[in-house]
């Protein structure tokens, strides 16, 4: 089996389980959207959340499914600092979801068809934000230079 396939077969059971773990866990990203959206003045009773418009929170606006997706990108691969890489991707996802579930509650409908189209920009954008962010690579060695490049 070729690197790409390998990696390919890895991702999707890398995100089947966490798929799994996170639809357990989604009362929790559940709870936490409900407790930042409050701080930003959001009304929340149980699951329904208004501002101007209201909408009940479910598991797939949790923003877990996102999240499971984009580390299990991060899982699959063969870099370094996937601890880290993981978690500048799950808080960000994480707070851009609040944020986006905020002006879905002011915006309405349309926004929440746009908002969800646009979050795989910001799953890629984030994917790639990780790696240029926290991947080495810097010479191992002082002997090693750099000179000539811009």
């Amino acid at each position: 089996m070729n690197n790409e396939l390998k990696y390919i077969f890895k991702f999707f059971f890398v995100l089947f389980i966490l798929l799994i773990i996170f639809d357990k866990l989604s009362f929790v990203f559940i709870y936490l959207d409900k407790i930042f959206l409050g701080l930003l003045g959001a009304r929340v009773k149980g699951d329904y959340v208004a501002l101007v418009h209201g909408y009940d929170i479910s598991k797939i606006c949790s923003g877990s499914i996102i999240i499971a997706t984009t580390l299990a990108l991060i899982i699959s691969d063969q870099f370094k600092k996937k601890l880290i890489r993981a978690l500048f991707c799950f808080v960000v996802l994480f707070f851009y979801n609040v944020i986006r579930i905020y002006f879905v509650l002011i915006y309405g409908t349309i926004f929440h068809i746009i908002s969800w189209m646009f979050f795989i920009v910001i799953v890629l954008g984030t994917w790639y934000l990780s790696i240029k962010l926290f991947l080495d690579d810097k010479p191992q060695n002082s002997s090693q230079t750099t000179e000539g490049f811009v």
